[in-house]
């Protein structure tokens, strides 16, 4: 079987098309395989007993509040068992980087940065919302974002 792999550029949805002339349990297992490689979190709805799989890519931002971890997405709101220190070992692999003691953000959200009063930053994010860098964590957004110096 023939493949072809094509790069694309971020924030393009990464997806997989099979060309095949009939299903088989080969490709019905390659296709379950690729399904369950997007990573995801398991997040309850904070007033509702509801579960749903929420995607990591369609993260916003993390925030802990309480000792409560709280997903923030374009549908809402979501509640996640795990601490903010695990997330951040979690997802230190993926576009995400910690902005503040409370604080973990998808970079692939950021539409932009700017500087604010006693050293710290703004972001402003593609759904229009704006949270706050702590200086302490600059240097590592800006690691993330490929703009730290040599």
């Amino acid at each position: 079987m023939k493949t072809d792999i094509h790069f694309i550029k971020k924030p393009q949805a990464e997806y997989v098309s099979f060309h095949i002339y009939e299903l088989n349990p080969t490709i019905e297992k390659l296709v379950q395989q690729v399904e369950q490689s997007a990573p995801y979190f398991l997040a309850q709805e904070p007033t509702k007993e509801r579960v749903k799989k929420v995607y990591y890519h369609e993260v916003l931002y993390i925030e802990s509040v309480d000792k409560r971890s709280f997903l923030y997405t374009s549908d809402g709101v979501f509640l996640i068992k795990e601490k903010l220190f695990e997330l951040e070992e979690l997802l230190e692999a993926h576009d995400y980087v910690r902005i503040s003691k409370s604080m973990i953000l998808n970079i692939d959200q950021i539409a932009a940065i700017s500087p604010k009063t006693s050293g710290r930053f703004e972001a402003s994010l593609m759904n229009e919302e704006k949270v706050m860098i702590s200086r302490f964590y600059i240097q590592k957004l800006k690691e993330k974002l490929g703009l730290r110096r040599k």
